[in-house]
């Protein structure tokens, strides 16, 4: 830190250096105090945190502005921020401090502002959340430094100039000692700058960092190099590659992208000998055995160092069973190490950039890093894997925790496991403890059991499982097994695996070995013997044909008596294939067999041909032979004798049957997510469930992350379709798509059906298409980089904005979430406040609400000032009435919304919407503290309504509206009649646009009320039903659910318990069907009512549940609940717990300033203590005095009636 170019000291404490670089690396935008304080004193209170940020803020402002006399801290209550008036290296560093790529440093300026480690020294372990901000810059500045470095010698290589090349290539050394790949460039340049002796210097130098850091020799490249500057050779030698490493047929994949991958590194460590020669001799022929064990398990190797493999399993085509692949491997590794050879292995799981360059699977490199970490803390030829890795394999492999490891470079301790080796798993369900019950399933079910009782009638039975990955296939397999276990002999499973599919008769190999009990320590000899002795045993006649043949089959060699029969290599093939029909057919007794075979769409063409004649064959035992297989599998034996069983998705009722079977804990809102995002797939449901179980989030579980990679990889060239098709969204309208498709991408039609064929999409009609699953959807977008996503959106948003302007005015969604996503900030806010308020005008609040707060979460991408105060004031503004309608004038998140708008009310100045806010606080405080103190501000409002005859009818609601609750019923009549003057019926939508209601209706309500009151019943019924004709007419389902609610709390009060039964019911489903939580309350508090004075006791729970949403939604009238409740209590009898609610009502009332019932209060009291007890006669007038005093003082006519009725009966 410099001030004018002299070190400034004062910063010192170690908080106050965090604090000062965290804002100032991430100066763009305002960082709440709550959230610093939080993150840099994580161990206190939130007060005590806060106290202690304000006085290291106080530190810093002393300690750099008073020398510059200038601010540099903005801060406010709530946040601070740093201004961007003076240079800082990190940004200069990456680009980020350039307006434009004209201001961006040369690479050699950048690479100078590199002078170490980020915060080099800066360390606060007990601020985890610090430390890991910190960690992830160190890397990537790190890599950017690379990378800057490596663009410098290359071109200064290729000019000739050896000198400069070399300064960054040594320098590129420095900072990566252990990559022998820049060691070699620099012995090169050393050689062609005409300096041998330094290149051969730098060879020593390099064999040493390997031996040091990595325990390794370097490789055969650099030897050769080596030897070859030593000999004058150099000029005919580039860097040589190694050959061979990889499985053939690969080519990793031309461009960056994002993919989940395995990462093993695996190191090999001499016994100890100091001389380099005989080290590298030692390592040759287990390095050889280890590249061998990787390549047979489908590793792609990306580098050799000496004793050092680095490979990585799902690359460079995504692979499903990735990680088990990489685990086994290590295993086997493990176990061929030679006794001269120490080998150690550490495995991860994670996402990583691919493609960039064909030879660096992970272009950022923490992926492999943390691979090669881990073997750190694995024991002489032991596995270590991280937790992510353990995640996926649970269950194939015995994992065993070594607890929280320190691992270098990386800022929080890590859960390592060792591996003791498989659990003999063959299948997901194989290796679970519990399996999760069977949901949705009993047709089904139904239907093998009825096929298996035709096999025991004494047929052969053939059924194809059909359905995609995930749907549940072998589930229902498992399910037939549990349900005839005992009632057949014989169950004989075959399973088919995908790095097996050119493995002849693989699956019945592995069954054979299975039952003749074949160990891993088996010898050859040992397990011939098995052999022989099972066919001898119980196959004695047919033994000397038999053994030879499946000796052969099974690769052992021939013991004893026994040899092979002569034939050629087709013959013998038709001699197993005979055999081992001969062995299906064969009945050990009279019960029916069970033939499973598992996964048809990966089985060996050998398998297939013997499954193809076993179900030719007539003459056989009695079987039923269940096959399962993905869809776009079609065996040649359809449909010839074969039933097929189609396996659906679940219904949303199974699904959420099946979640809540997993885990009962799962909130309401992320099991929607869960059903909606999984459609169906009971694999899906679990694994989400599982995530959501943990971190409650919805999104692509690890488990999944390689599954569904390998289907979209499958595409070949079309996957760059799907991903365009993912940027638009699950459904993509296939003429925009053709717009935004590149022509030199290829054949767009040919791409979409190979989509479809591969059962990722569906035609939903002549131009529109659906990814079949949201999570394939997903796994396609998120295959692209962070710079391809946002470049695709970028280019949709353009190609909407100037070809598709009708979709935009009606779905300006659309349009906001590419804006959103190509970064264009200012643009997508605006868009979002255009969706809530088109979705506002329609009803459709809960989509309104989203809108208007992805709006809202947008704002601190922009500067601060006036500008995004107008935009976040103008959002605010349009927000209330949504969430009034959807969640409650007095809710939590609306009384939220309004504190934030009365504090921009005061920064924005005369704004165009400024009256509407002030409106929308007003009404926010009469729902959520009551109406005691609001009639000034009401009035307020009449005055600056001016001549606007929308804000005049506006203005006269709010009066009416706070005089109505506070008793004053002839002030709530004139209003609201004064209000209805101003009203046309022209004003119907830009009511709805800024005030969220048709007013007419609100205040002719209001009016109803206010008669009822003043004792006009009839008048007050006229207006009523006029009132809920407009709004029918209306067509505003907010503007109906309030009508309805009204009506049929006018009718409770005029004791109409029919019509009141059936406005409620209206109410209520109106309510639920569009979401409105205040009406809903409402209508269940008048539905309840009406039970009641039906005599009908479970009006009770349904009032308890109105006065529970009441609470959330709008407490500050909270009278009008409860009094409806204690008259229920009073008609059912109830009379202790009538009394105990109209004392709950009082202290509302008392609370909030509402009096509109407070005479009918004191006479329900007089009521139930005269039906209580005769003694309570004298209280009881009491409270009918008292009664009878507050609806004369409020001309409560209707009231007062109530009160002479009751007096009337006491006499």
């Amino acid at each position: 830190m410099r001030i004018d170019g002299h070190p400034v000291q004062a910063v010192t404490y170690v908080r106050m250096r965090a604090l000062l670089a965290y804002l100032a690396v991430e100066r763009e935008r305002d960082h709440p105090r709550a959230d610093l304080a939080a993150m840099l004193w994580p161990g206190n209170d939130h007060v005590t945190a806060r106290g202690n940020l304000r006085r290291t803020l106080a530190d810093l402002r002393r300690t750099l502005e008073t020398p510059l006399g200038m601010t540099l801290f903005i801060a406010s209550k709530d946040a601070i921020r740093l201004v961007p008036a003076f240079s800082i290296d990190v940004r200069d560093f990456v680009g980020g401090g350039a307006r434009n790529v004209r201001e961006a440093l040369p690479d050699e300026a950048a690479i100078a502002l590199y002078r170490g480690e980020f915060l080099a020294g800066l360390s606060l372990p007990d601020c985890p959340q610090f430390e890991e901000w910190v960690s992830m810059h160190r890397e990537a500045l790190h890599c950017h430094a690379l990378a800057l470095l490596e663009r410098l010698w290359r071109r200064y290589s290729m000019a000739g100039n050896y000198g400069e090349a070399l300064r960054f290539v040594l320098r590129h050394a420095e900072l990566e000692p252990w990559d022998e790949d820049v060691h070699r460039q620099a012995m090169l340049l050393y050689a062609r700058n005409g300096q041998k002796s330094a290149a051969l210097e730098q060879y020593a130098i390099c064999r040493r960092m390997l031996r040091e850091e990595l325990a390794s020799s370097p490789s055969k490249e650099t030897e050769q190099l080596a030897e070859r500057i030593r000999n004058g050779e150099w000029n005919a030698s580039l860097p040589v590659q190694v050959q061979g490493q990889n499985p053939s047929g690969s080519s990793p994949p031309p461009q960056a992208e994002r993919r989940p991958v395995t990462v093993l590194y695996c190191e090999l460590i001499p016994a100890e000998t100091e001389d380099p020669d005989e080290a590298a001799q030692v390592l040759g022929p287990p390095r050889e055995r280890c590249l061998e064990i990787i390549r047979r398990h489908s590793g792609y190797v990306a580098s050799t160092h000496g004793g050092g493999l680095l490979a990585y399993f799902g690359y460079p085509r995504a692979d499903e069973n990735a990680a088990r692949h990489a685990v086994r491997a290590a295993l086997a590794i493990t176990r061929a190490a030679a006794p001269e050879i120490e080998i150690r292995v550490g495995i991860h799981s994670g996402l990583v950039i691919a493609g960039g360059q064909p030879d660096l699977p992970d272009a950022v490199g923490r992926t492999s890093k943390l691979a090669a970490r881990l073997r750190h803390s694995a024991a002489k030829n032991q596995v270590s894997i991280s937790q992510q890795t353990r995640h996926v394999v649970a269950g194939y492999f015995d994992c065993i925790s070594l607890g929280l490891q320190h691992v270098s470079g990386f800022s929080q301790p890590l859960e390592v496991f060792r591996v003791n080796g498989e659990t003999g798993a063959r299948t997901r369900l194989d290796g679970v403890e519990r399996l999760t019950p069977l949901f949705g399933r009993q047709a089904e079910i139904e239907k093998l059991l009825a096929l298996w009782q035709e096999a025991r009638n004494g047929s052969r039975q053939f059924l194809c499982i059909r359905g995609e990955p995930g749907i549940g296939k072998t589930r229902l397999v498992r399910a037939l097994i549990e349900r005839i276990e005992g009632d057949s002999d014989a169950v004989c499973e075959l399973r088919c695996f995908p790095e097996f599919e050119q493995s002849p008769f693989h699956p019945v190999i592995a069954m054979i070995e299975a039952r003749l009990g074949f160990p891993r320590t088996d010898t050859p000899e040992d397990k011939f013997r098995k052999l022989s002795a099972h066919f001898e045993t119980r196959y004695r006649k047919s033994a000397p044909i038999a053994v030879p043949l499946l000796a052969r089959l099974l690769s052992i060699a021939l013991q004893g008596n026994y040899r092979a029969p002569p034939a050629s290599p087709q013959k013998q093939k038709e001699q197993i294939i005979a055999l081992l029909l001969d062995q299906l057919n064969t009945p050990p007794s009279e019960k029916p067999a069970l033939l499973i075979v598992e996964d048809l769409h990966w089985i060996d063409p050998s398998s297939l041909e013997l499954l193809h004649r076993f179900i030719e064959r007539k003459d056989g035992r009695p079987v039923f032979a269940v096959f399962t297989h993905r869809p776009e599998f079609v065996a040649p034996w359809m449909p010839r004798g074969v039933s097929i069983l189609d396996i659906a998705p679940l219904t949303e009722r199974d699904a959420r049957q099946m979640i809540a079977s997993i885990s009962g804990q799962v909130p309401a809102a992320t099991a929607r997510l869960i059903v909606e995002s999984s459609d169906g797939v009971p694999l899906f449901i679990e694994e989400m469930t599982k995530l959501a179980r943990t971190d409650n989030s919805v999104g692509i579980p690890p488990t999944l992350h390689d599954l569904l990679a390998a289907r979209i990889d499958r595409l070949g060239s079309a996957k760059y379709t799907a991903q365009l098709a993912a940027t638009l969204g699950r459904e993509f309208d296939l003429t925009l798509l053709g717009k935004v498709f590149p022509k030199e991408r290829g054949n767009l039609q040919e791409a979409l059906r190979a989509l479809r064929e591969a059962g990722l999409t569906l035609e939903l009609n002549a131009s529109t298409q659906q990814f079949k699953h949201a999570l394939i959807r997903e796994a396609a977008y998120q295959s692209q980089t962070k710079a391809d996503i946002q470049a695709a959106h970028q280019r949709v948003a353009e190609v909407l904005m100037r070809e598709f302007p009708d979709v935009v005015a009606s779905r300006p969604e659309q349009l906001a979430q590419h804006l959103s996503a190509s970064g264009q900030t200012r643009l997508a806010i605006e868009y979002w406040t255009k969706a809530g308020q088109r979705a506002a005008q329609y009803s459709a609040h809960a989509e309104a609400i989203k809108n208007f707060n992805n709006g809202l979460r947008l704002l601190p991408g922009l500067q601060p000032g006036s500008n995004r105060d107008l935009m976040e004031f103008n959002i605010l503004v349009n927000l209330c009435p949504s969430l009034y309608a959807a969640v409650g004038y007095g809710s939590e998140e609306a009384t939220r919304a309004n504190a934030r708008l009365a504090v921009l009310a005061d920064l924005v100045g005369d704004a165009p919407d400024l009256f509407q806010a002030k409106w929308a606080v007003v009404m926010n405080t009469i729902a959520n503290a009551g109406s005691r103190d609001v009639p000034p501000r009401a009035m307020h409002l009449l005055h600056n309504a001016g001549d606007d005859p929308l804000r005049r009818q506006a203005a006269h609601y709010a009066v009416a509206d706070a005089a109505f609750w506070l008793g004053k019923f002839e002030v709530a009549r004139a209003h609201t009649e004064e209000s209805l003057t101003f009203y046309r019926s022209t004003q119907h939508q830009d009511l709805l646009a800024r005030f969220g209601e048709d007013l007419s209706v609100s205040c002719a309500a209001y009016l109803a009320w206010a008669y009822h009151f003043l004792g006009h019943a009839e008048r007050a019924r006229l207006i009523c039903d006029k009132m809920l004709g407009r709004a029918r007419e209306l067509d505003h389902p907010h503007t109906l659910a309030l009508a309805l609610c009204f009506a049929s709390v006018l009718h409770r009060w005029m004791d109409d318990r029919e019509n009141t039964l059936i406005l409620s019911t209206e109410t209520i489903e109106v309510s639920r069907k569009y979401g409105f939580s205040v009406w809903l309350a409402a209508g269940e508090m008048t539905h309840g009512w009406a039970l009641a004075r039906h005599g009908r006791h479970e009006g009770i729970a349904e009032l308890d549940s109105s006065v529970a949403g009441m609470k959330k939604a709008i407490g500050g009238i909270s009278v009008v609940f409860l009094s409806a409740l204690a008259e229920a209590y009073f008609h059912l009898a109830l009379y202790d717990r009538s009394l105990a609610t109209v004392e709950a009502a009082k202290r509302e009332a008392a609370r909030t300033g509402d009096g509109h019932f407070s005479a009918e209060l004191c006479r329900i009291e007089g009521e139930c203590l005269l039906a209580t007890s005769a003694k309570n006669a004298p209280r009881a007038k009491a409270c009918f005095n008292q009664a009878r005093s507050i609806s004369r003082a409020q001309g409560a006519k209707s009231l007062e009636l109530l009160v002479e009725a009751s007096m009337a009966r006491m006499r």
